[in-house]
């Protein structure tokens, strides 16, 4: 019997302290709620066309300088490989740590753990930061 309500009561405390307390928890975001819709930035790159972003911290991979709208990345396509993977293009080619896989064995193309570049490397907008910042970068 005692293996039944331990975990019933525990649940109606929790219920209950939840009920009690629940308004006194805000987000950082203050009482506004999340619209249902809401739609990504356009056209907020705040460098030029193929600038370098700068790097804030020491291992931080590079930014993406350049708008990826419709750009895909998928199982079967990586369009950032389009220009990044090919000499000549003008485009920086990937490190020569994304051409090597988890044995340690360098490949001509890139190791199937880099394939979806948007896992590390991100595009940056001038933004209004949501909460106060004081972070200087290197």
């Amino acid at each position: 019997m005692k293996k039944i309500l331990f975990p019933f009561f525990g649940t109606i405390t929790v219920c209950f302290f939840s009920l009690a307390h629940g308004e006194d928890v805000q987000s950082l975001r203050g009482g506004l709620d999340i619209p249902a819709e809401s739609t990504p930035a356009v056209d907020m790159d705040w460098q030029p066309p193929g600038a370098v972003v700068p790097r804030t911290s020491a291992h931080q991979p590079p930014l993406i300088a350049h708008a990826i709208t419709g750009m895909a990345i998928s199982t079967k396509r990586n369009d950032c490989l389009g220009c990044h993977g090919v000499e000549g293009s003008g485009a920086p080619k990937p490190f020569q740590t994304h051409y090597t896989d988890r044995d340690g064995k360098k490949g001509e193309s890139i190791s199937q753990r880099w394939y979806f570049c948007t896992q590390c490397h991100v595009g940056q907008v001038d933004a209004k930061p949501l909460v106060e910042n004081t972070f200087e970068g290197k």
